[in-house]
């Protein structure tokens, strides 16, 4: 009897050794369909060392929003990007584990911002830059239509000297009379053209003007200076914000001598921005009046 029970158990052991074997097989993760960068969310984007070059208008320039990011965020979050004790601010630059740089002008387009762009480079050797241009841009239709090739030829430049760019819309002009509220579609279609750029571009893009948008359709109050167009706290933050989910800001940072975590950018769409040879970097722009765009 004890011959036929060993015999069964041996064949009973080997019918379920594929199933203990499938069992133990890991199962392959699914990727998140819905998101499409779920398989680069791998860390926050800044590293300590970098020198992020902030290149906008007065937005950037006479704004808190980099003080804001730099000694209030980072501090909390990423304390070894800022240092301690927490450096001095100034206008123009705070350096600790990271350097920021403000390279704002007041009453600036996309096409300033790319002429002053090489000495920039030359001066500051960034490796991170944020472009956030658009709310001058849009008083002028020739400005506007010359708009993505300026884009293109700053990000292209950025590219050469091997600089991580992010394209940073600017928010919505707040609706505090008739002729701001006319520019607010006008800044979508920018919004649009700026999200456009950064897919073809493969770079990263930071929306500021969705949520700013959404804030005025909700009948919330100026979160300007008053004049509609200078951002106050509550734009600051939105901007801080736009900058922090495309840099996945709450992730752990990246070791030291690993790749750069990657941010935030749109997939490719079937019809490009416009970047024609002649409304490029040569392009002949109506030049804007600045002191509309200063306080």
């Amino acid at each position: 009897m004890s011959m036929p029970r060993t015999v069964l158990a041996l064949a009973l052991a080997i019918a379920l050794l594929p199933q203990l074997s499938a069992a133990e097989k890991p199962k392959p993760e699914k990727a998140d369909k819905g998101d499409k960068n779920a398989a680069v969310k791998d860390g926050y984007f800044l590293q300590k060392g970098d020198t992020v070059l902030c290149l906008g208008d007065s937005n950037t320039e006479n704004t808190k929003w980099m003080y804001l990011l730099f000694y209030g965020d980072l501090a909390k979050q990423y304390p070894e990007l800022v240092g301690t004790p927490a450096p001095p601010y100034t206008h123009d630059a705070f350096k600790g584990g990271i350097t920021m740089v403000n390279a704002g002008v007041s009453g600036d387009t996309a096409p300033g911002g790319l002429s002053r762009l090489p000495a920039l480079l030359t001066q500051w050797k960034p490796t991170v830059c944020v472009v956030c241009f658009g709310m001058n841009d849009r008083k002028d239709a020739g400005t506007r239509a010359n708009f993505a090739a300026n884009l293109h030829g700053i990000v292209q430049k950025l590219k050469e000297a091997k600089v991580e760019v992010t394209l940073l819309s600017p928010t919505s002009t707040y609706p505090i009379n008739d002729d701001l509220k006319s520019y607010i579609a006008i800044l979508g279609e920018m919004n649009k053209t700026i999200q456009q750029v950064a897919a073809e571009e493969q770079v990263g893009y930071a929306d500021a003007y969705t949520p700013s948008a959404k804030w005025i359709s909700d009948g919330k109050p100026d979160y300007t200076y008053g004049d509609g167009i200078h951002v106050g706290d509550a734009g600051q933050r939105i901007m801080v914000d736009a900058l922090a989910q495309c840099w996945h800001f709450g992730q752990a940072m990246a070791k030291e001598g690993t790749a750069r975590p990657k941010q935030e950018f749109p997939a490719k769409s079937d019809k490009p921005a416009d970047k024609s040879p002649e409304k490029g970097a040569n392009a002949k722009n109506v030049p804007e009046k600045k002191a509309t765009d200063k306080k």
